[in-house]
């Protein structure tokens, strides 16, 4: 079984994600969004990358959007086999 982090947003800062955002859970599509940007981004930058460079890669884990009894929060997968590197 892979390792899971669950990330929840802090109770004090709720108003002022709805100010900016307008619901949590535009906020946590958003926070989704970004992710998979650059997840994309460093998995092509990979492909690019010179063959005969062996520098240690930077690992992006792959983050699910969740509901979770109401409560919308991210779910990010730190398993070997969902991590991206670039």
């Amino acid at each position: 079984m892979g390792k899971y982090v669950l990330k929840r947003y802090k109770e004090d800062k709720v108003a002022e994600i709805k100010e900016l955002f307008g619901t949590m859970e535009a906020c946590t599509r958003k926070a989704i969004q970004i992710n998979a940007l650059a997840r994309n981004f460093a998995q092509n930058l990979d492909l690019q990358r010179p063959v005969f460079e062996c520098v240690p890669t930077f690992r992006y884990s792959k983050v699910y959007f969740v509901n979770f009894n109401g409560e919308y929060i991210t779910v990010e997968d730190l398993s070997k086999e969902h991590s991206q590197s670039i």
